[in-house]
């Protein structure tokens, strides 16, 4: 599938076949979030791959009632914020006014899980992010050491349902010429 056709394509899934992804597919999902953009090359990124029907459940469970579907999928992703290791910011100077650390990582980490769920659906694969879920059940299921930000769960599989295109909002929208003008709209 050609990139901007993975974009237009891509939805959230909420239902899964239980057939396996192969190998080699997952590992080049993968690769595409390794490959990532990160600030100064930092690449704090990890990848937990749950595949162990019984871990599925257990972080379904761990999930807020609307994300049982979590366990339906083949694969669970979790994807992980390095916060400390060699050349991080000494504690005193991860926060400067509203920028902390924590969220310089977590913004590193979304941009590999946007790259992963584009190349999902390049490979004819659904996901979904999920954020709402009981982050401590989920670090011990996972044994996730104090060092690591949680950033989100991600089912992956083949899709059991076609989603529908939800409505976007026209560029014109969104999209401001040079400045940002009154009234908030682009």
């Amino acid at each position: 599938m050609e990139l901007y056709e993975a974009i237009a394509n891509r939805r959230s899934v909420r239902r899964y076949r239980p057939e396996a992804v192969p190998e080699e597919v997952l590992a080049r999902v993968l690769e595409a979030g390794r490959r990532a953009p990160s600030g100064h090359n930092r690449q704090p990124w990890r990848f937990v791959v749950v595949r162990e029907e019984s871990r599925r459940r257990a972080l379904a469970e761990a999930a807020a009632s609307h994300n049982g579907f979590i366990a339906e999928a083949p694969v669970v992703l979790a994807f992980l914020g390095l916060l400390a290791y060699e050349n991080a910011p000494a504690p005193a100077a991860r926060t400067r006014g509203s920028w902390t650390w924590d969220m310089y990582i977590r913004y590193n980490v979304s941009i590999a899980g946007a790259y992963v769920t584009l190349a999902a659906a390049a490979e004819g694969l659904g996901t979904c992010w999920i954020n709402n879920y009981d982050e401590e059940r989920v670090r011990a299921l996972l044994k996730i050491p104090e060092e690591y930000a949680l950033v989100c769960l991600m089912p992956l599989g083949y899709a059991a349902e076609e989603p529908k295109a939800k409505p976007r909002l026209p560029l014109a929208e969104l999209c401001f010429d040079e400045e940002v003008t009154a009234g908030g709209d682009g």
